[in-house]
Formats: structure tokens, C-alpha cells, sequence
């Protein structure tokens, strides 16, 4: 099982409670900075202020809908936040002994049923506390050992008490363990006066009462030292973080690499030999799940997921109405649930197919047309009129995008290539390019480039949605600065279709020579590695970093704000599918067998620089996305055609975490 960033205790314990990411939680951190609750930073182990937590975690669901839940420790317990506090929570005690727990809990079970609590959280900190200080593996395996030992002293008592039988029971973990190498000392690394600093394997720096700048602060630490840390803003942070929605993330993030870890100075060292808070995709941070119970599925091996998803699991088997919002994907965990009915789910927001898009003067000629007087857009808008005309048998995928009814998408067909679009609203509302790349036809020598793409030199037109090129050639006169350039986003630089105007947008140059041109040479390698791949790559707003599309309000309040530059996205994603067997369905968009579908998605940040100078492999890694993380971004639902995907594997595949890049 995969925690959530950071890995560490307070936030992933609220996660797993919640269903919620840190971000929206609140419990952001071990300790946190947030002045609109207090002045100073709070140790979540000692702070008074329940304003931290935020949402609605399990035992408030349970208690709300009439059920009685006894809370043993566990992180958050103590504070009433919602009205509905746990019927009997007990204040932290570490000296009780694991033993006296178990029998708690056993005791808790045999209460008369109108005592008997639905839910039991337990809290243990081993062996969490032995390997933030071991100097050896033999010292926590000896606790390991002593765990198994009181695993087996709480199936036993159960067993004996008749409860093993009637008794669902899941063992998690929060996070991993790993041994630290290199300490940095913050106040050594630049002038921290007036700054908030947190101490950890991710060192948390708020500006608050400096007179230093944020621009300066990422001056002082850009690409420093990127084998032993990361910088983010909440700008750059990568999407699959889900660390950028509050403030109380910080201004900036120094995010530690595997043993690395940060103290405000050196008297803040509380000298521990081994720390946990990294990206959670590394081995060293995985969590574990573990069930067992009349209705927990017998013999059954789960696909990884993230703990986001189990609070829906604990609502299911409580037989709760599934009415909190959670970041989690309901019915991801169905396979879990055995011998019982699952509560009727409340209906989620309707999707239909995106339509095609209706012409300005029905069944007009389509007819491409350069905007440009040039002789070479001429014959560029020569090619792709004859490229259309030759095509006997177009994509024809109207359940290739989903979205909302109130959505605006509809899809314009160029042969090979499906352009997902709105035109009422344009600006603001997310561009998608769905195209197939074959690899036996991409030139050997060919490197994608933002110079080799043709974007910017040919601008086209199609003429049933354009009368003339009125619009567009005003839109490029009004948005030419020296800091952005004009780019096709499709993946293939080749195709005849790469300056059709509603797939150029405007991006940071060094976007374009950087990250985007690193996915670009990914992309086309994999065509040539892999034979066929499909490819959809889209325009994303998020200006205000909730890991949400933009409203029209938010997208209107950050152009006003800016140098209305509103054809500039915040990031650019694509979604990269391929066959493992190389047997591509008929329809040309599917795998003849669903088993053999592996997807790579990536969400880029739109900005000047990498402030980490990462390699073309480590950049693409950090901002590797799930499925179900662009759909939140665009408002656009993907592999939802139930004719050719499956639901239980389109699941699968969109709260899917890609732990490493395909090999080449």
C-alpha cells in the first residue's frame, strides 16, 4: 500500500481515517505553521487546536450515523472537529503495555451489543519508534518479532472469546523506514531570520516575518545538489503530491531524497538514525495492508493502492450511506468486500460521450486553410487537405472522452488524429490531442524539438469552424513575448495536422527546450521501441494548485491578475497506452486483450525553468501522474466506454501510480 505525501505519521493516520490527501486534510506535517490558527509552529502531538483537522474522519461518519466507535490512540481521536467525537477515546499513553491493549480491545468486543462499538481504531509505535534509532537490521527485526508475537496474543484472545469468526480485522502501516546519510542544517545553507522551518526528511520553509523573497529563497537553492534534494513552489510541485492546495505546505519544499534530512539549525538535531516523509513511490516508503474476516474475500492479492482509498473500505463494511467526500475512488476496493451487500451508492456527477463538433454551416466542405501568405504553409495545408481526402477509414471513437453534461468538449476527426475542443468558452477549458504513433514509420533519426516542430512557423485552419483567419492571426499578433512561444502539443512533430490551430498553445521557451522536449524524445522512442503506441496530450489549468480544473471564476482571477496570456496553460499532460502484446484491437484505440494495456501518464508544469536541472528520466519520473489525476484536472473522463473497457480494469488502470518508467 502506498501513504500519501508526505510519508509520515500525523498526515497519513488523518489519511487513512479521512479518505483525504494532507492538502486537504490539513495535517500537512508532523508539525505545522498556520498563523491564521496560531502564531507559532505546532508539534501535532502537543497542540490544543483542533482547527488543524479538517474533513470528516471515519469514526464521525460512524458515530453520526448511529454507530458507537472506541478510539485507542489513534492520531486525531482526541478532537472534536465535527460534533461527533468517538464515543470513548482514551488520552495517548505510550508506557501501556501492548498486551494491556490487546485485551482493551478484546474486552471492547465482548460489551453488550448495545455497548459494543462498530468500529475499534488502535494506534501501536512500534515498530516505528525502534527504527527511527536502530543502528542495526537485527534490532528491529528482534521488534518485528515481539509484533508478531502480539499479533498472535490478539488473534488468540479472539479465538478463544469466540469473536475470530465475526470479526473484520485490517493491519495497516503508515509509512516505511530509511537510514540517513546526509544532514543539512538550514540556517547554514542561507539567512533563515524571520522564516518558519520544519525539521524533517521534507523541510517545509515559509517566509512569514523575512524580508527575503520567494524568487530569492529558489535562487539560493537551485539545482544545488539534486541527488540529495528537491526544491518546489506550489507551482511546480509535482501533481501526483497532491502538496500544494493550502498554504500550510509551506512557500517552499525542500524535498529530501533517500537519506537526506533538514533541521532548522544544528541545535534543532534530535539526532534519530533513520526518517520517513520521502516520496512514497520509493521502496523504502511503502506501506502494508492486511485483512481478514467474514466479510473480508479470502486469498486474495490486491493490486497496490494508495491509503486514500481505505476509508471507502471502512464505510462499506460498516454498511455506512457513503455521503463524505474523499479524495479515494469509490468501488476501487470492492473486491475486498465478501458476504454482504454493499449500501446503495449515492449517483456521481453524470458523463456522456463528448460529441462531435457541429460546423458553423452544415455539411460544409472541410477545406484546411494556412493563415500564413508562405509559400511553405501553402504547401503544408496542401498536404494535410490531401491527407484527409485519402482517408478511407478514420478513428471513429465517440467514447474516446467523457465528460460532465454541462461540459462544452466536443471533438473535431482529422483522420488520424481526434482533437477534443471547446469553442464557448475556449479560453480556460482544457484541449485534448489523441493520436496514434507508429513506430515503424518514425524516421530513425528523427528527434523531436521545439525547433523541428513546424508550430509557429504554419498556422492552419479548418474552415467549418473558422470562416477565415480573422481570429486566430489576431490572437497570435496579440500574445508574441519573448518569454513564451507558440507550440503544437501533439506528439507527433511529423504529422500533417501539427499547426491545426486548436492544438497551438502558448509556453514558458524553456518548457518547450526542457521538459517538454524530454517528453517529446520519450514519446517517439517508445513508438520505435514498442512498435504502436497511442497517445492523448492536453492542456491543463490550475492557477490556483487544488489539483482541480480551474472554474471560470478562479481561470478569470489569475489572467486578471497576470499579462492575460490566456491560451498559456498551467501544465501539459499526456496519457502514453501500448499493448505488451503488440495485438491492437480493430477500432485502433483498445488492446484485443484488455490484460495487456499498460498506460504511462505524465502532468508537466508550464514554467521558465527546472529549478532541480534534472535529467530528461528523473524529471519525467517526478511528474508521472495517475489516470484519475488528469481527469480531475481537465473535467475529462477516460476509458469510461463500457464496449471497451471493462470498468473493473479501467479502474485499475486510472488509480494507477507508476513506480518506474517503461525500459528502452
Amino acid at each position: 500500500m502506498f501513504p500519501s505525501y508526505p510519508s509520515k505519521t500525523f498526515p497519513n493516520h488523518y489519511s487513512i481515517a479521512t479518505g483525504l490527501y494532507p492538502e486537504s486534510h490539513g495535517i500537512v506535517d508532523n508539525s505545522i505553521y498556520d498563523p491564521t490558527i496560531s502564531e507559532v509552529l505546532e508539534d501535532m502531538k502537543r497542540t490544543n487546536f483542533s482547527g488543524f483537522y479538517l474533513g470528516e474522519p471515519i469514526w464521525s461518519a460512524a458515530v453520526r450515523q448511529r454507530r458507537r466507535m472506541f478510539c485507542l490512540f489513534w492520531p486525531g481521536c482526541q478532537f472534536n472537529m465535527t460534533d461527533y467525537p468517538p464515543t470513548h477515546s482514551l488520552p495517548y499513553d505510550k508506557s501501556l503495555p501492548y498486551s494491556t491493549r490487546v485485551d482493551m480491545i478484546v474486552d471492547w468486543l465482548l460489551l453488550p451489543a448495545s455497548e459494543r462499538p462498530s468500529l475499534i481504531m488502535a494506534y501501536f509505535d512500534q515498530p516505528d519508534n525502534v527504527g527511527h534509532f536502530h543502528t542495526t537490521d537485527q534490532q528491529v527485526n528482534l521488534e518485528l518479532g515481539y509484533l508478531d508475537s502480539v499479533l498472535n496474543y490478539l488473534f488468540t484472545s479472539l479465538y478463544k472469546n469466540g469473536l475470530f469468526d465475526c470479526t473484520n480485522l485490517i493491519i495497516v502501516s503508515d509509512h516505511g523506514m530509511q537510514f540517513l546519510n546526509k544532514r543539512y542544517f538550514v540556517d547554514e545553507m542561507f539567512d533563515t531570520d524571520g522564516m518558519v522551518i520544519t525539521a524533517g526528511v521534507m523541510g517545509r520553509i515559509h517566509v512569514a516575518n523575512s524580508t527575503k523573497s520567494l524568487d530569492w529563497l529558489e535562487e539560493q537553492l537551485k539545482c544545488k545538489n539534486k541527488e540529495k534534494f528537491h526544491i518546489y513552489n506550489r507551482e511546480t510541485m509535482p501533481r501526483r503530491y497532491h502538496y500544494a492546495k493550502t498554504p500550510r505546505v509551506g512557500d517552499l519544499l525542500l524535498d529530501g531524497q533517500l537519506g537526506t534530512t533538514f533541521y532548522p539549525s544544528v541545535i534543532d538535531d534530535y539526532h534519530v538514525t533513520s526518517d520517513h516523509g520521502y516520496d512514497y513511490t520509493k521502496e523504502p516508503m511503502r506501506a502494508i495492508f492486511f485483512a481478514r474476516g467474514p466479510n473480508i474475500r479470502p486469498k486474495t492479492d490486491l493490486p497496490p493502492f494508495q491509503n486514500v482509498e481505505l476509508f471507502n473500505l471502512f464505510s462499506d463494511l460498516l454498511r455506512l450511506s457513503p455521503d463524505v467526500p474523499t479524495n479515494g475512488t469509490i468501488g476501487l476496493l470492492d473486491e475486498v468486500i465478501y458476504n454482504m451487500n454493499i449500501n446503495p451508492r449515492l449517483p456521481t456527477t453524470i458523463h456522456r460521450p463528448v460529441p462531435e463538433c457541429s460546423p458553423l454551416i452544415l455539411f460544409q466542405r472541410r477545406e484546411i486553410k494556412s493563415c500564413l501568405d508562405m509559400d511553405i504553409c501553402r504547401t503544408e495545408a496542401a498536404k494535410a487537405n490531401s491527407t484527409l481526402e485519402k482517408c478511407v477509414a478514420p478513428i471513429s471513437a465517440p467514447g474516446l472522452f467523457y465528460a460532465e453534461t454541462s461540459s462544452t468538449i466536443c471533438t473535431i476527426n482529422l483522420c488520424s488524429v481526434i482533437i477534443g475542443t471547446s469553442f464557448t468558452p475556449k479560453l480556460g477549458v482544457s484541449t485534448l490531442v489523441f493520436e496514434t504513433l507508429d513506430g515503424y514509420k518514425l524516421s530513425k533519426d528523427e528527434l523531436a524539438g521545439s525547433d523541428n516542430n513546424a508550430s509557429g512557423k504554419c498556422s492552419l485552419i479548418d474552415n467549418r469552424f473558422d470562416r477565415d483567419c480573422t481570429n486566430w492571426t489576431q490572437t497570435l499578433a496579440q500574445h508574441r513575448l519573448n518569454s513564451v512561444k507558440w507550440s503544437s502539443i501533439m506528439a507527433d512533430n511529423t504529422n500533417e495536422m501539427r499547426d491545426f490551430n486548436q492544438q497551438q498553445f502558448l509556453f514558458h521557451n524553456g518548457f518547450l527546450t526542457g521538459g517538454f522536449i524530454y517528453l517529446q524524445n520519450i514519446t517517439q522512442a517508445y513508438a520505435k521501441k514498442y512498435n504502436r503506441i497511442t497517445t492523448i496530450t492536453g492542456t491543463i489549468y490550475d492557477f490556483n494548485n487544488d489539483g482541480l480544473a480551474d472554474t471560470p471564476e478562479i481561470y478569470w482571477q489569475h489572467q486578471n491578475k497576470t499579462n492575460h496570456l490566456e491560451l498559456l496553460p498551467s501544465h501539459v499532460f499526456r496519457m502514453i497506452m501500448r499493448c505488451e502484446d503488440d495485438q491492437w484491437h480493430i477500432n485502433g484505440i483498445s488492446c484485443k486483450n484488455s490484460s495487456s494495456t499498460r498506460i504511462l501518464s505524465f502532468v508537466l508544469p508550464n514554467q521558465p525553468t527546472d529549478m532541480n536541472c534534472l535529467t530528461a528520466d528523473e524529471y519525467l519520473m517526478v511528474n508521472t501522474a495517475r489516470i484519475k489525476d488528469i481527469e480531475l484536472l481537465t473535467n475529462v473522463n477516460f476509458f469510461s466506454d463500457r464496449t471497451l473497457f471493462l470498468e473493473k480494469e479501467s479502474m485499475i488502470w486510472r488509480t494507477n501510480i507508476t513506480t518506474s518508467l517503461w525500459p528502452l
